[in-house]
């Protein structure tokens, strides 16, 4: 029996160095990635008066989310966020994105200070009682997860000038829309933008960008 149970162990310890390991050495190598490489500034930078390298940020704005409430900028002060565009309606990508923001979001459930915003492109379909249904399905957390409305040219001029999204005429459904998720830093700035359809890779980098930019925001006032 003794010698039974010592091959079995020796089973289990073959099968951990085959594939434990490695996992662990992945996941090492992941931490490493976020707590070690800068993560990128988007859009035009200038330099100011002092000399400082200025960067692009996401500007004032004015939005209903699903609830009726107004939603602006400062509702993301302090706060790390990703923002969308969509459309209810829309058949396949939309869904296939948010879904995909979904898992995003349930890996920061718990940190009140990472944030989601999605902006309708069609505000005479997506009404307040459709985009809370919409939300509702995709368990979007009320008070992380905005899902939002306004004029057409309002949403345009956010995702192109604010998120730099170079957005799609789609000629099936009568819609630009763009199936990019943007990251956006607390101080307004775009730090990612990230392929909303890809899977769970592509949602992987937008998880580890946000960790990033959370150790990154924790090393800068450490050395405040």
């Amino acid at each position: 029996m003794a010698a039974s149970f010592g091959r079995r162990l020796a089973i289990f310890g073959g099968l951990f160095l085959l594939i434990g390991l490695p996992i662990l050495w992945i996941m090492f190598l992941r931490e490493l990635e976020f707590h070690g490489k800068p993560i990128p500034y988007y859009g035009p930078k200038y330099l100011n008066d002092k000399g400082d390298t200025v960067y692009h940020q996401v500007g004032s704005f004015e939005f209903t989310d699903q609830h009726g409430k107004k939603i602006t900028e400062k509702d993301f002060d302090s706060c790390i966020y990703i923002a969308n565009i969509f459309f209810a309606s829309c058949p396949d990508v939309c869904p296939k994105m948010n879904s995909n923001l979904r898992i995003i979001a349930n890996a920061f459930k718990d940190n009140p200070r990472i944030k989601f915003i999605s902006h309708t492109v069609d505000p005479d379909s997506d009404s307040i009682p459709v985009l809370k249904s919409y939300a509702d399905k995709h368990d979007a957390d009320n008070l992380k997860w905005y899902f939002v409305r306004a004029s057409k040219a309002e949403t345009y001029s956010v995702a192109v000038d604010d998120y730099l999204l170079g957005v799609k005429d789609d000629k099936a459904s009568n819609f630009m829309h763009s199936d990019r998720l943007v990251l956006v830093d607390r101080n307004k700035h775009i730090r990612g933008i990230f392929n909303g359809t890809a899977g769970q890779l592509e949602n992987n980098k937008a998880i580890d960008a946000v960790k990033a930019l959370i150790f990154e925001e924790r090393e800068q006032s450490r050395h405040k």
